[in-house]
């Protein structure tokens, strides 16, 4: 063997024991670090938290007149793990079933199906419950069908603050405030045609 092989693997091998001294160091310096400078939170559930808006690039207006807090919002359910992902509901779209969610780590919206939400509820009364009746917004279309030997006119169905995919044929008896209905789906008609001609 050569004796500059000898001493170059000599070198290599303090090279990588300095290495993994150093980074042994400097991750034992960051923990110390972390250690005395985190706090970890001593929220209870159900008590009311302001949240801080610095983060949020889609707010209107000028920065410095913006409110730095809002809220308050109560706590509903609390992190029981380390390692969560914070994210927010920015928003969704009844048609596109997509939800927009802020993550708070990486300052990004995104817009994913992939969101699981769990059922909560809140911590005090007085949220007006989700009304089960359903309002007649408008008329969508119209079409003729044979039933027993005689024409029936069937009209599809809008419903107020309801998806597409609860619209539904039904007949003029069936959908309440008929008249009025009726009167602007065939306003938007004439409109329309008019428009083509």
């Amino acid at each position: 063997m050569h004796p500059t092989a000898l001493s170059f693997a000599n070198i290599l091998n303090r090279t990588r024991e300095h290495a993994i001294q150093v980074v042994k160091e400097a991750v034992d310096y960051n923990k110390t670090g972390w250690d005395k400078t985190h706090k970890e939170t001593q929220f209870k559930l159900g008590e009311e938290v302001p949240v801080s808006t610095v983060n949020f690039n889609n707010l209107q207006g000028p920065k410095k007149l913006q409110d730095p807090l809002v809220g308050p919002f109560f706590i509903t359910k609390l992190l029981v793990w380390m390692n969560g992902i914070m994210s927010m509901l920015v928003g969704y779209e009844l048609m596109a079933k997509a939800y927009r969610i802020y993550n708070l780590e990486t300052r990004k919206v995104v817009v994913t199906r992939n969101v699981h939400f769990n059922e909560m509820t809140f911590p005090f009364a007085g949220l007006p419950s989700p009304s089960s009746e359903k309002k007649c917004l408008k008329i969508l279309k119209e079409k003729r069908i044979k039933e027993n030997n005689t024409d029936k006119l069937l009209y599809l169905v809008r419903y107020k603050h309801r998806s597409a995919d609860e619209d539904e044929w039904l007949p003029a008896d069936k959908i309440p405030n008929f008249k009025v209905t009726l009167r602007a789906y065939r306003a938007a008609k004439r409109v329309q045609i008019h428009n083509h001609v």
